[in-house]
């Protein structure tokens, strides 16, 4: 059977919580900052915002993957941009066409807003995801600096 690229939606939230939960990388990265409920919230958050996108890969009616994007404009850009912020498929990303098919239904998605960059949000210790995003063209033109805060304050 071929694989699907589409839209998530809200009936998809188990799959997608199991795919990232199970995925040795992305769980084992931000588990000290995020629980399941709270990816089952952001999950819902993204699904609800107008400027994310969350693109699931199926096959077989599993779910194989995910990649999320959030469209915004900056004042250095000639148009909007696109953070993707989440990348996660099963197996390796060699001879694996998951990953691939979903960075190109999000170009053509993110075409249709406009968006005139997109740039990767990755964990400085994926070194298979950076060397990912290095094949399919994207260059290492800038790093990301994360401060943690409290909204409560």
């Amino acid at each position: 059977m071929a694989l699907e690229i589409r839209p998530a939606t809200y009936s998809d939230m188990p799959d997608i919580l199991a795919l990232l939960i199970d995925h040795p990388q992305c769980y084992t990265t931000y588990k000290p900052v995020c629980n399941p409920s709270c990816i089952e919230e952001n999950i819902r958050v993204i699904l609800d915002t107008d400027n994310y996108c969350a693109l699931i890969a199926e096959e077989e009616n599993t779910l194989n993957g995910i990649i999320s994007v959030v469209m915004y404009n900056t004042l250095f850009h000639h148009g909007p941009i696109g953070l993707i912020n989440e990348l996660a498929f099963n197996g390796s990303h060699e001879n694996n066409n998951i990953p691939v098919q979903l960075l190109i239904e999000l170009i053509h998605h993110a075409a249709q807003y406009n968006v005139t960059t997109l740039i990767a949000d990755v964990h400085p210790r994926h070194r298979i995801a950076r060397m990912f995003f290095k094949d399919e063209g994207f260059s290492h033109a800038s790093g990301l600096w994360e401060l943690s805060i409290d909204p409560s304050v």
